[in-house]
């Protein structure tokens, strides 16, 4: 009966040995395992900030087209009111052609006309005594 109280005491022994590590082991484990919570917590947190930075610049971008956009259509309306102003001048500058050319026959007969004139009177005072 004694061996088999030692026999129990030592098997008792060994159990509470095995329960000692696996109670250390398991508290390494819960160490290491809360470790990782701490790290993957900090990696989150960073994660968050970056989102939110990437967030920021999407809306910065965002706004950027629209005044690009903005810009570029204001750039086009531009353009078509110097397009518009070009063609009035250019016709402002076919009226001014004609009306120059216009003019200009006017005096050009107007001065055939007086040397004409001049001419007849010449004529006569040369030729008529």
């Amino acid at each position: 009966m004694e061996e088999r109280i030692a026999k129990l005491e030592a098997i008792s022994d060994s159990t509470v040995a095995a329960v000692a590590v696996l109670r250390t082991d398991m508290n390494d484990r819960f160490k290491l395992i809360d470790t990782q919570l701490t790290e993957l917590r900090r990696q989150k947190a960073d994660i968050d900030r970056t989102q939110s930075k990437l967030e920021a610049l999407e809306n910065q971008i965002t706004d950027l087209r629209q005044y690009i956009d903005h810009r570029f259509s204001e750039t086009d309306r531009r353009f078509e009111q110097v397009e518009r102003r070009f063609q009035e001048q250019g016709e402002q500058i076919k009226e001014l052609r004609s009306e120059f050319r216009f003019v200009s026959r006017w005096i050009i007969g107007t001065q055939i006309t007086i040397a004409l004139f001049v001419f007849g009177l010449a004529a006569k005072v040369l030729f008529l005594p």
